[in-house]
Formats: C-alpha cells, sequence, structure tokens
C-alpha cells in the first residue's frame, strides 16, 4: 500500500459502538483495547443500558479520558435499542460493534479499513476466538489465510451456517453508507433479544456490493453463562422463534439455496423454546404463525433436519396435540 493511499485511508473516521450492561469486570478490557488501536481515528460510543452504579461510573471516567469516547445512559431497553442508539450518534465512514466483556487485537480495525477499501467492499469480516466459560477457547478462523472476496449470497451462507464466519456483528466492518440514515435506515429489531445480530446482518446483505472475509482471528468473543443453552427459559429468550422465523423468510428470498436449512432451524427453535418452557414450568406456547408453519413442514422437517430424535418426537406432539395437550403429557411423564 502506498504512503499516499494510507494517509488516505487515515482520515476515515471508525465508528464503534458498544452496548454495555452490568460489565464491571470486563469494561476496562474492552475499551482499552479499543482505544489500543493501531488505527487512531477512532470514536467509541458507549451506551450504558441501565446498568448499576459500578459500569455506569467506569463509563463516565472512560468518557473523561478518551477524546473520542462518547457515553449515553439510557433505561434498560436491550441490546438491540442500544445499539441503535449508537448507530444514530455515529459519525464514522465505517462503523464496528463491540461487546463490553470481549475485546479486539491490535490491528484488527486497521485491517478491516484496509479490505473494505482495496476491495471497495461494503462490509469487511475478520476471524474470531471464542472463549468458554471454563476457560477453553476455540477459534473460528486462521491466522495468515487467504482473504475471500465474497458475493453477498455467499456471505449469506457464511454467515447462515455453522462452518461459516456466522452472523455475529462484532467481526464486522460496515460501509456507514451501506446502512443509510433516517426513516429507511437500517437498524437493530428492537422485539428481538437473541439472533437480532443475524437478522441484521442478512438485512445489510440484502443492499451489499461484495463482502471480504480475512480469516485472521482479530476479535475475543466471551462466551456468557446466561447464554442461550446456559440459564433456562425467559421471553427475550423466546424472541429468537420470532427472529428465526425472520430469518427464514429472508433466506427463501434471497438465498433459495439455504431454504431447507433456514427454515429446519426455524422449527428446531420453536421445539426448543417449548422444550425450555416445559422444564422451566413456564405456560409458554409458539403463536398461530409458529404452529401453522411446524404443520404445514412437519414431514419434511422430520425427513430432513439435522435434529436430536427427541426434537422430532416433541414435534409431532406439537402438531398433533397441540401445546396446551402436549404440555399434560408431559407432566404426566414426568410424574
Amino acid at each position: 500500500m502506498t504512503k499516499q493511499r494510507e494517509q488516505h485511508m487515515e482520515e476515515r473516521l471508525v465508528s464503534i459502538i458498544v452496548p454495555v450492561y452490568n460489565a464491571q469486570g470486563t469494561l476496562e478490557r474492552c475499551m482499552s483495547s479499543i482505544l489500543g488501536q493501531t488505527w487512531r481515528n477512532i470514536e467509541v460510543i458507549a451506551v450504558d443500558d441501565g446498568s448499576a452504579a459500578g459500569s455506569g461510573s467506569l463509563l463516565d471516567a472512560f468518557a473523561g479520558r478518551a477524546a473520542r469516547g462518547h457515553v449515553v445512559h439510557t433505561e434498560n431497553r436491550g441490546v438491540s435499542a442500544a445499539r441503535n442508539t449508537g448507530l444514530s450518534l455515529a459519525r464514522g465512514a465505517y462503523i464496528g460493534f463491540a461487546d463490553a466483556d470481549d475485546w479486539m487485537e491490535p490491528d484488527m480495525i486497521r485491517q478491516l479499513v484496509g479490505w473494505l477499501e482495496r476491495e471497495q467492499a461494503d462490509i469487511a469480516v475478520c476471524g474470531w476466538e471464542l472463549h468458554t466459560t471454563d476457560n477453553a477457547s476455540r477459534r473460528t478462523g486462521t491466522a495468515h489465510a487467504e482473504a475471500l472476496v465474497m458475493t453477498p449470497q455467499e456471505a449469506w451462507m457464511a454467515a447462515l451456517v455453522p462452518a461459516g464466519f456466522m452472523g455475529y456483528v462484532h467481526n464486522k466492518l460496515f460501509r456507514a453508507s451501506l446502512l443509510g440514515r433516517g426513516d429507511g435506515a437500517l437498524r437493530f429489531n428492537e422485539s428481538l433479544h437473541v439472533c437480532e445480530d443475524l437478522l441484521f446482518v442478512l438485512s445489510c446483505l440484502k443492499s451489499a456490493s461484495l463482502v471480504v472475509y480475512d480469516p485472521t482471528p482479530c476479535y475475543h468473543y466471551c462466551q456468557s453463562a446466561e447464554g442461550l443453552t446456559g440459564s433456562g427459559f425467559s421471553p427475550r429468550k423466546a424472541t429468537l422463534v420470532t427472529a428465526s422465523r425472520l430469518i427464514a423468510d429472508l433466506t427463501r428470498v434471497h438465498c433459495p439455496a439455504l431454504t431447507l436449512y433456514s427454515e429446519n432451524t426455524y422449527l428446531t427453535n420453536i421445539v426448543f423454546l417449548y422444550l425450555l418452557s416445559l422444564h422451566a414450568g413456564v405456560c409458554w406456547r409458539p403463536d398461530s404463525k409458529d404452529m401453522s408453519r411446524l404443520r404445514r413442514h412437519l414431514p419434511r422437517y422430520i425427513l430432513t433436519a439435522q435434529a436430536p430424535r427427541g426434537y422430532k418426537l416433541l414435534s409431532l406432539a406439537l402438531a398433533a396435540l397441540g401445546p396446551k395437550v402436549t404440555r399434560r403429557v408431559f407432566k404426566l411423564l414426568r410424574v
């Protein structure tokens, strides 16, 4: 890269949006990793999503010492609303996201901006390393591997399937013009609390021209003990079903090759949430849209889904007996 081109790149502001909720123990590490980027022209927008006093005061101290640090305190409305608040304030040519318990490698932003500039792409993606609650780690990418320039449909597949780069927003940098402004801007669905990031990424891919994926792991993602499978049923967790339905509907139109996969994932998530509610003793049931889709696609689901046998049996019971009767049968069998 020529010195003139690198100087031109350095003029571009990057906005990093960080939703924060009770992250006192990890917030300093996260913010330090962003402020320590070799790409210097960064603004950090930290949105305090109704945290307890500890996180809020840490953020205020951060804003006091960071020239490009902005802190917004809001009531607790969830991660989607917090990110949307950040997007409404972002001034950068490129937009990125980080979670308050994660951290970045020092060159992450510079590498992603470089790919966006060199390929004139709309989204740049890097590999990431997962850190689990038992101190194990797993990488999704490979250092020094060749970067891939993808069409939106190829990137759709990589975002949706587990073997790809996944649909998280934290390992991606978006061209701000792709997201737009005003009433037609791409934003997170604030009614969703699970898979809201995948739905956002797929919505962006609808309008993207090119995507670059550099498998070098530059982002460190820390798995929470409050994750999808780790803490039982909750109403917020149940929004996974709505998100899965919206993702399946989008995929049918924009990536037909994965229609069966996304539909089966949606139906599996219906059964998964229903099973969680059974074990929690909570009276939750799929709505009429979900039950209609389950019944309509049940034979294909039984034959083709990569789901546990117990899930398929429960899907049969749900379709034949309905949620209410299935719940009674489950209680009798547990006695």
